[in-house]
């Protein structure tokens, strides 16, 4: 796991090449504490995140496609423009993100904490966001069609 981690600590194209060489390679960062880094562009399809410290990390671009977002925190973490989707399950705390143009098409979002996420233009088309919190959240242009919505928190959403 030290050694991954400091491959998406290095320059941009150095995990992506690396990635590239070695596309089956199972990558397992379950319980990482990757929080504070800057991962944008990186390529984290099929990444074990679970359990993984993400908070305040500037993730703009990067591609978790596919990838286990079970428990992750993204508390303080920059999404802007990142591709979630499809995911698999995770109960994520994305509290104060910025979300803007995502895409988490049939994510399983259960408990998902998205207070005061900035989810401008993100796509939550057929979600399981089954008591999600959504507390001060900027849902401006959101897309939630068909999505499955029992028990969400909606305080003081625009």
């Amino acid at each position: 796991m030290k050694n991954i981690i400091k491959l998406l600590d290095s320059k941009y194209p150095t995990f992506n090449e690396w990635r590239a060489q070695n596309p089956e390679q199972k990558i397992d960062l379950s319980h990482a504490d990757l929080s504070g880094m800057n991962l944008s562009g990186k390529h984290l399809m099929n990444v074990n995140l679970s359990n993984a410290d993400l908070s305040n990390t500037i993730c703009v671009s990067t591609i978790f496609c596919r990838a286990n977002l079970e428990n992750v925190n993204f508390t303080n973490a920059d999404l802007s423009n990142a591709s979630f989707g499809p995911i698999m399950k995770t109960d994520s705390g994305i509290g104060n993100s910025i979300l803007g143009l995502h895409l988490f098409y049939a994510a399983q979002l259960p408990n998902a904490n998205f207070e005061n996420a900035n989810m401008y233009l993100t796509n939550f088309m057929e979600c399981d966001m089954n008591g999600a919190i959504l507390t001060g959240a900027k849902t401006e242009n959101t897309n939630f069609k068909r999505a499955y919505w029992s028990g969400v928190l909606l305080a003081e959403t625009d």
